[in-house]
This record gives structure tokens, sequence and C-alpha cells, in this order.
């Protein structure tokens, strides 16, 4: 039997959880605290909806300038439904920037279901330093990439001369995505 997946009814938070958000949470009054749990649904409960303010509070996130919004999904692991943050790509930019380690973007791609209706909508945000390892062959002109999540690629039909300009570049990371990625034949190693 599929376990149940409906949404159970909204809870309000008690004068005591209301209380103990804006202690624990002064950047946002008790109005505030109120419509950022109203949109998230109120099924949460307090505990979820403590998580999710805690994750803004620390990655200096703000749901009121659509940098984050909390988002109910059932939860297998826990057999429940659970909040999750979704950080919106204004947010993500902003955490990556405050590390010193944003490098662009890619354009969005949007995914529409059958229908036509939009799906998603994914962008690909870059640091600096996505980049571990560069190595070049240049008798086969393969380019080989590593970078820090472990992932390696390797690129044909990378010339002498490209690989320099890549080796060359201030920014490795912003060099490859414009001149390499995408445009040159690639196959993932590992």
């Amino acid at each position: 039997m599929a376990e149940e997946r409906k949404l159970p009814p909204a809870k309000p938070l008690t004068d005591e959880e209301t209380a103990k958000l804006i202690e624990e949470f002064p950047r946002w009054d008790l109005t505030k605290i109120l419509i950022i749990y109203r949109d998230t649904g109120g099924w949460c409960g307090f505990e979820d909806f403590y998580k999710f303010l805690y994750v803004c509070d620390k990655k200096n996130l703000d749901p009121f300038m659509n940098e984050v919004h909390g988002e109910t999904r059932w939860s297998s692991e826990k057999g429940r439904h659970t909040l999750i943050p979704i950080t919106h790509i204004d947010g993500a930019r902003k955490v990556a920037d405050s590390t010193q380690q944003y490098d662009g973007q890619d354009d969005p791609v949007f995914e529409n279901n059958a229908k036509g209706e939009l799906v998603s909508a994914t962008v690909r945000v870059y640091r600096k330093s996505n980049i571990a390892k560069i190595g070049y062959d240049p008798g086969k002109e393969r380019l080989r990439v590593e970078f820090h999540d472990g992932a390696l690629w390797e690129y044909e039909q990378v010339d002498q001369a490209l690989y320099e300009g890549l080796m060359a570049a201030g920014s490795k990371n912003g060099f490859f995505r414009q001149l390499i990625r995408g445009k040159k034949p690639a196959s993932k190693v590992s």
C-alpha cells in the first residue's frame, strides 16, 4: 500500500513558538514571521519552520527579496511532509558572491511538461575555482579538465593556441565556458 502523501491541515504557530522565533531571529518582526509562515502553507510545523528560518539567517537569505522560499515536500525517510528551503537564482548568486567565488552563470534552461507548462528553470552558477586541474595532450589536441566535484572530462579538437589562451586567462572557468564547453566534442571520463 502506498504511503499517504496528502498534506495535513495547516497548523497555526502558537504564541510560545512565535515568541521563540522572534527572539531567535530578530531580523524578522512578528508580521514578517507570520507572512513567511503563511507563504510556506503552514503545513510544516514549528520544527521545520525554525530550521528554514535558521538557514535563511545563516546564509543571509531573505524570503521578502525573493532569494529563498520554503516548499513542503514528502519525505519517505521521515514518513511525513517536511519544509525544504528552495534557493532562487538571486539567493544562489548572493551566497556565491559572499564567498568571493562567484564567476558568472549560464542562461536559464527551461523545462516544460507535455502541455507546454513550465515545470522548472535551471541556472548553473559558477564559482571561480570550479576547475581543479587541467591537462593537455598537444599531439591529440585533447584537453583534460578535472572539476572540484571530482568529474573528469576530455575535450577534443582543442588546438595549442586555445589551450594557451585558457592557461593565460584571468578566469579559466569563464574562458572555458565561453570557448570550450559545449563547443568542442566532449566525453565524461569519470
